[in-house]
């Protein structure tokens, strides 16, 4: 077992090391990487040179700071300062994989709250699987595609690491902030999710018969598009998608189309439900409405003459 876990313990490690370190915004970059590990793979006891922030992605392992040992799981963070003792152990039998940055914190670049916390962080651990793992995941991708500009785009990804993993170890896993920023986050969801169904609408209101083609053709199921869309606007989808074919047949019928070619134009099977319709919404038939219509534009030009 100890053969093999020599041999194949570690079975990726990308170990960016910056020598002189990245000068950035916020702070000096010492390294940036990944590891993924089992069968007891062991980083080596060494002597921290600068602060540096550990994420369990997935797996376990063993955090050993000083004399004192943080068996951390999936989600877990990892705070470390400079001048301790650390090592690692990877779990027997899963498979860690395990994000880090390494740094020093720039002068002045921080408040005095956030920079005693990382040059004295607490020896515990805690968890986010979510918002932080998207920020590792994006700093890392911003290393291994070296593409334009990538540097500025590092150095905003740490930025925000450094915030969000102070947020959490010092207001806790659920804060109320973060139940903020995740209902904003989602909200933002929603609301593209509604954009998209307004848009498409829009744009197809002469062929659409009914909302599953709407959903079928966004790629969303009903149920959920039609709910969030009344949550949105507080109307049912199909309300409005009849409120639009009527405004289409409205104009249709200004324009001079007979209501027989308004109908089939947006997809009713006759003209006695286009008319139906337009009734129960407008309080009269087309006709009626046209000639209502005509009323008023004889007046207006009556007006201007």
């Amino acid at each position: 077992m100890q053969d093999y876990a020599a041999q194949w313990g570690k079975r990726y490690h990308f170990d960016n090391i910056y020598n002189p370190m990245l000068k950035l915004s916020t702070v000096d970059l010492f390294q940036a990487g990944e590891i993924i590990a089992g069968d007891g793979y062991e980083i080596s006891a060494h002597e921290q040179i600068c602060a540096e922030i550990s994420y369990v992605v997935s797996g376990c392992c063993d955090f050993y700071t000083d004399d004192q040992v943080f068996r951390a799981k999936q989600g877990d963070i990892h705070v470390i300062s400079a001048g301790r003792r650390h090592k690692i152990v990877a779990g027997e039998n899963d498979n860690l994989r395990m994000a880090y940055i390494g740094f020093c914190l720039r002068p002045q670049a921080w408040g005095k709250d956030l920079e005693s916390f990382y040059r004295n962080p607490p020896a515990q651990l805690q968890n986010d699987r979510h918002y932080s793992r998207t920020l590792f995941e994006q700093l890392l991708g911003e290393i291994y595609a070296a593409q334009p500009y990538a540097t500025e785009a590092m150095d905003a990804c740490i930025t925000q690491i450094l915030i969000q993993v102070w947020r959490i170890f010092e207001h806790g896993g659920e804060t109320e902030n973060r139940r903020i920023v995740e209902e904003a986050r989602i909200d933002r969801m929603i609301g593209h999710t509604v954009f998209k169904a307004l848009r498409y609408i829009d744009n197809h209101i002469s062929t659409i018969g009914h909302i599953s083609e709407v959903a079928e053709a966004l790629r969303y199921n009903p149920s959920y598009l039609s709910r969030v869309f009344r949550e949105k606007t507080g109307k049912t989808l199909s309300r409005y998608i009849q409120d639009k074919k009527i405004e289409s047949g409205k104009a249709f019928i200004r324009e001079g189309m007979s209501v027989g070619e308004t109908a089939a134009r947006l997809g009713y099977a006759s003209s006695q439900s286009f008319c139906k319709m337009f009734t129960k919404s407008e309080g009269c038939s087309p006709t009626a409405y046209l000639e209502r219509e005509g009323g008023a534009d004889a007046q207006a030009e009556k007006d201007d003459i």
